[in-house]
């Protein structure tokens, strides 16, 4: 059985890199967001390449959902690094994107 990448439960869907999603987390991805997942970098396992798999990753708890061009503006991250669905950033990272984040309908 394949595990969304983003909250563990059951995966229906297989997305870039071989990553899988929950239809829950699908419909966010087609719809062009991104996920922001804090971690405790001190306590994650890395890859030589510095890269930080899903399944290495020690969470918070603390996420964000948000429009991937509102996401490169606040990763400024490059074109490639930026075509992926799911983003982990340090502890901390969540509440200062929501405290400057204005909201308007």
């Amino acid at each position: 059985m394949n595990t969304c990448i983003v909250c563990g439960k059951e995966a229906s869907v297989t997305i870039i890199d071989n990553d899988h999603l929950c239809t829950k987390h699908n419909e966010f991805y087609e719809l062009g967001y991104v996920v922001i997942i804090e971690v405790i970098i001190d306590k994650c396992t890395f890859e030589d390449d510095g890269t930080l798999l899903p399944q290495n990753a020690l969470r918070t708890g603390k996420a964000a959902i948000i429009k991937r061009a509102a996401a490169n503006k606040v990763l400024k991250l490059s074109k490639e690094k930026m075509s992926k669905f799911i983003f982990f950033v340090q502890e901390g990272s969540v509440e200062i994107m929501k405290l400057h984040t204005v909201c308007s309908n």
